[in-house]
């Protein structure tokens, strides 16, 4: 799930051609990511 500065990016991404992510959507979630693809910005709870 993306955060709300993300999803908004995402939003106004004129490369996006692949979500459309309605107006009222504070947070998208992106199915099937493979976990590769994900970086971690927050420090994990368990570190």
């Amino acid at each position: 799930m993306l955060d709300e500065d993300s999803t908004d990016q995402l939003r106004r991404d004129p490369h996006n051609t692949q979500f459309t992510i309605p107006q009222d959507v504070k947070r998208f979630r992106i199915a099937k990511v493979p976990a590769a693809c994900i970086e971690l910005t927050d420090t994990p709870a368990d570190s």
